[in-house]
């Protein structure tokens, strides 16, 4: 059971964390994102288009996939950000959210909805589903730029 909650997050520590997360990589600090998550972290895209990968486990492996992020994104602001937490498990959070900046490359205007399911033990981030679109994700970044390799 999902209780909704849209005003705040002080109080559910899981999107606590996820919130510090995002904030993080739009301020470009690749290092300090990646500290919030565990070394055995696993990261999954279900929707992630052919040649990209669906799945991703342990901190290198993400390390690695998100390597060029800085070069493809400038990411300016958090927006529309809704987090549900689980009536049932305080460590799992779902959260709503849209990215919004500059594609490094075109200097295009990104904007992009995500929805994750995470669940956060101990302060880190231990499983992320991120359920993004590939054709929205396509059609702000440029089919030459999506590639397979995000």
């Amino acid at each position: 059971m999902l209780v909704d909650m849209t005003t705040t997050t002080s109080d559910v520590p899981a999107a606590q964390v996820l919130r510090a997360s995002i904030d993080l990589l739009r301020d470009g600090d690749l290092d300090g994102y990646l500290e919030l998550f565990d070394a055995d972290v696993v990261m999954e895209f279900p929707f992630a288009p052919e040649g990209a990968p669906q799945r991703l486990t342990g901190l290198e492996e993400v390390r690695t996939y998100l390597d060029g992020y800085p070069d493809l994104l400038h990411i300016e602001a958090v927006s529309e950000w809704t987090a549900h937490r689980d009536a049932d498990d305080a460590e799992v959070v779902l959260v709503e959210f849209a990215l919004e900046g500059r594609v490094v490359a075109t200097d295009r205007p990104y904007r992009m909805g995500y929805v994750a399911v995470v669940r956060v033990v101990g302060g880190k981030i231990v499983r992320y589903r991120d359920y993004w679109s590939p054709d929205a994700a396509r059609e702000a970044l440029g089919a030459e730029l999506l590639g397979g390799d995000r």
